[in-house]
Formats: structure tokens, C-alpha cells, sequence
């Protein structure tokens, strides 16, 4: 099993990361209130699952049960 690691540790260990810090910065400075899920493809690409800014409803309960996850 591998180890987990609390959010806080998670936090730091991505902010040590120079691509991932200045949009970390900018989002904390102007934060949004909607959310996406995406999911990430092996060859590259990316869906948006959901996005709660364009159906302005919650989060489907099947979200996770799809087949092809």
C-alpha cells in the first residue's frame, strides 16, 4: 500500500513545483466559485466531466460509476 499524506504535506510538496505555484498564487488571489472534473486520457488528452459554471447543478452521484474509468 502506498503512503498517504495529509493535505497540508500535499500542499507543500506542490508548491515546490514552479509551474504549479504562480497558479496556485493567481487562483488564491481571485478564487472562483465554480468547479470542474476532468478526466485525463492516456493519449494526452482531456474531458471535462463536469462543470459546475456551464449546468449550474450539483454533482452527479454516478459520477464515479462510469465503465470506462
Amino acid at each position: 500500500m502506498g503512503k498517504f499524506m495529509t493535505h497540508q504535506e500535499l500542499k507543500v510538496m506542490l508548491l515546490k513545483d514552479p509551474a504549479f505555484r504562480p497558479a496556485y498564487e493567481a487562483e488564491s488571489q481571485n478564487p472562483q466559485s465554480g468547479y470542474q472534473i476532468i478526466r485525463h486520457h492516456g493519449d494526452g488528452t482531456e474531458e471535462v466531466v463536469f462543470d459546475s459554471r456551464v449546468s449550474g447543478t450539483d454533482l452527479p452521484t454516478n459520477w464515479m460509476n462510469r465503465p470506462d474509468w
